[in-house]
């Protein structure tokens, strides 16, 4: 019997270190690209901002709980290993689980609510504005719900890792399985909110499947919400530090890439700037490095100029006017990048 605090990773639990490694930094990457947008447009952070660097915050603390729960906690390991030889590992094991709970709540919650800000911004109709704030309300609600929940799930909280007091538990099976339901649909609803503003917008069949695809990545968050649901209400519960090794790999994967998903709309002129910039160095004559250096002056980005946070790649205009009996105002887009690449082509040609 080992009286060690900690023990190295094991079988599935080298897997979940891997996962965790490389995903971690994620979250930080894409908040510094979203900030760099923010400093080329010269523009001031907004709440969607802060709510995001708070989710990628929390995203990287759970990822290093995750670490933790493998080295200090056994996951990984057979509860019967962890029981009989390392015993010392088990009041941290359900203490990093509890927290984990938590954060991951949290973090999924903040990447929603910047997320939600973000169409709030880009979409001025009330009628949408006020499913933004429904769709708000009941994220929060969801956190508070959950957070309660697992707080609240044996009591005295204490017995969550000290059976040796007085106390009980509830069954979680239950619990975790219709949170990770409830998350799912909050998922869906996030992803799917904007698409008929989007598909409203007066543009070309490409350009609506472009920004359709900027705005539905989230698609990929709604699946691995999915499979967790299918591992959680497939774990054995009996063995929970063995079996649990899946959903920690998909409860880090999920804010991790929530939080890049978050940041992919804004950060076109990140990539933008990066583009001219590598044209600029690889041109081989003076009139390229001209063209471009003019341009970048004129604002002219590329042929997809689509900075959809500052509103600066289309503009929507309320047309109330032109629609007298239609409940929704018709929007009408100008694309700005065509009139700045129009003048920029007349002073290439002159």
């Amino acid at each position: 019997m080992s009286t060690a605090t900690w023990a190295p990773a094991v079988g599935p639990g080298k897997t979940l270190v891997a996962f965790t490694a490389v995903f971690l930094q994620l979250p930080a990457i894409a908040v510094f690209l979203r900030l760099w947008a923010r400093q080329i447009m010269r523009k001031r952070l907004e709440f969607n901002d802060y709510s995001l660097i708070t989710g990628a915050i929390l995203a990287i603390t759970n990822s290093g709980i995750t670490l933790g729960a493998v080295y200090n906690g056994g996951v990984g390991r057979h509860i019967t290993e962890i029981m009989t030889e390392h015993p010392l590992l088990s009041q941290p094991l359900m203490k990093m689980t509890l927290a984990l709970a938590l954060t991951w709540t949290l973090a999924n919650t903040a990447v929603k609510l910047s997320v939600l800000h973000l169409y709030y911004c880009i979409f001025p109709l009330p009628r949408f504005r006020w499913a933004c704030y429904v769709v708000m309300g009941l994220t929060v609600a969801y956190c508070l719900s959950n957070c309660l929940q697992n707080l609240l799930l044996c009591r005295p909280i204490q017995y969550n890792w000290d059976k040796t007091i007085n106390g009980k538990c509830s069954p979680s099976y239950y619990p975790y399985v219709s949170s990770a339901s409830i998350n799912l649909g909050i998922d869906f609803i996030v992803v799917f909110l904007p698409m008929p503003m989007l598909w409203g917008l007066q543009l070309n069949l490409r350009k609506k499947l472009s920004l359709s695809f900027i705005f539905g990545v989230g698609l990929l968050i709604c699946a691995l919400s999915a499979i967790r649901i299918h591992v959680i209400a497939t774990m054995d519960y009996n063995d929970f530090s063995y079996s649990v090794v899946p959903d920690g790999i998909y409860s880090v994967l999920e804010p991790c890439l929530g939080v890049a998903n978050a940041c992919f709309p804004v950060i076109q002129p990140v990539i933008s700037k990066l583009n001219n910039g590598w044209h600029s160095t690889t041109s081989g004559t003076r009139r390229t490095t001209d063209r471009y250096n003019d341009s970048n002056n004129r604002g002219y980005v590329g042929r997809f100029r689509t900075d959809i946070s500052d509103m600066r790649g289309f503009q929507l205009m309320d047309q109330d006017n032109k629609s007298q009996n239609s409940e929704l105002y018709p929007l009408q887009v100008t694309r700005q990048f065509d009139i700045e690449n129009r003048r920029a082509k007349n002073h290439d040609e002159w």
